[in-house]
């Protein structure tokens, strides 16, 4: 069970914000740039090599991190 998850840049969300953890290549680009588009991602980054997308406030947002999708899944397992 995730408590809490760490995705870099001081960012933390608890285990009932968090929908999904996503690689940032292929169909996944397009949906990140679907979300920039309707104003729903928040820190981006040059080095951005995944997504979270979460729910705060009955609002989808997609966050950015430099930390690959893998790592972050092994920390929400931890």
């Amino acid at each position: 069970m995730i408590k809490s998850l760490h995705i870099g840049q001081g960012i933390c969300f608890g285990e009932h914000e968090i929908i999904g953890v996503f690689s940032g290549t292929g169909f996944n680009k397009k949906f990140a740039e679907k979300m920039k588009g309707e104003r729903k991602a928040r820190n981006e980054s040059e080095k951005q090599k995944s997504m979270v997308l979460v729910e705060k406030n009955s609002k989808l947002l997609l966050y950015f991190s430099r930390i690959n999708a893998g790592s972050l899944i092994k920390r929400a397992a931890e």
